[in-house]
């Protein structure tokens, strides 16, 4: 399938962040949303162009910013989730009598990697 060189639903994201951006002014400014009706409805829509490319561009600029975010606390959150499930796991066998190497081997044969598994029981 060819990738189009616009690809229509960033555009879309851009204008509704940016138009999310816009609106906070006219619920608060009262004179804000009443230049933003007079430009549209005097100018026959003409105007709303104006405010369409002002909130793509206000769109694009926070989604860039939001791109060069380091995504790591999401990171180290699905991390720590995964090593709370293993523990979780490993107590509960404990319970049942299994020794640390049949729960490590049962662990990693579910599909968890050794390496987390291994720090993971190292803590205790």
């Amino acid at each position: 399938m060819k990738k189009s060189m616009f690809d229509y639903r960033i555009a879309q994201n851009n204008i509704i962040v940016g138009g999310l951006v816009l609106a906070i002014p006219m619920v608060f400014i009262p004179e804000f949303l009443g230049l933003f009706l007079l430009s549209a409805i005097c100018t026959a829509g003409v105007g709303m162009l104006f405010w369409i490319s002002i909130a793509y561009m206000i769109g694009l600029i926070l989604l860039f910013l939001y791109s060069l975010t380091p995504p790591g606390r999401k990171i180290t959150s699905q991390v720590k989730q995964m090593q709370n499930q293993v523990e979780d796991y490993a107590t509960s066998a404990r319970s049942f009598g299994l020794s640390e190497q049949q729960i490590r081997e049962n662990l990693i044969r579910a599909g968890w990697e050794s390496k987390l598994v291994s720090k993971t029981l190292k803590k205790r």
